[in-house]
């Protein structure tokens, strides 16, 4: 609402429209992972699924219950940006205050990746052709 771009194909924008026809996907159940994401209909590639949502930390807090949860589900994301020459580290606890999106890629083979979509917005996009409505857990994974 703030940007004075009045243009619609603005890429300032784009995560702001994908998030009006994001895919369907429901939470199931996986054999080995607890819960997961499993898409409705076919994505294709480089579509945005959902924005991953929730408590932003600092370093020391994140490391802190990292340690304290180590016996149980985490649903903590480190991003890491390069910048200026530095790397740059954000973290986000879905934990208590996410939606849907810490369930996705329990697994060691994914299908999805976290891009910064925006300032701000962190996105899960598709990597393959389609989001595999089958979760995939193999033995490098700790169950």
């Amino acid at each position: 609402e703030t940007c004075s771009c009045h243009d619609r194909t603005c890429g300032n924008r784009a995560f702001s429209r994908s998030l009006r026809n994001l895919p369907h996907v429901r939470i199931s159940p996986t054999v080995q992972k607890g819960l997961g994401v499993f898409a409705e209909d076919r994505i294709p590639q480089g579509t945005i699924v959902m924005e991953y949502v929730g408590e932003v930390l600092r370093r020391a807090v994140a490391e802190d219950r990292i340690r304290t949860r180590c016996e149980s589900r985490n649903y903590m994301l480190e991003v890491r940006e390069n910048y200026a020459n530095m790397v740059l580290h954000t973290y986000i606890d879905a934990t208590h205050f996410g939606n849907e999106s810490r369930f996705v890629n329990h697994s060691c083979d994914p299908n999805c990746a976290v891009h910064i979509v925006e300032f701000g917005l962190i996105g899960i996009v598709a990597l393959d052709t389609y989001f595999n409505t089958v979760p995939s857990c193999c033995s490098c994974c700790p169950t």
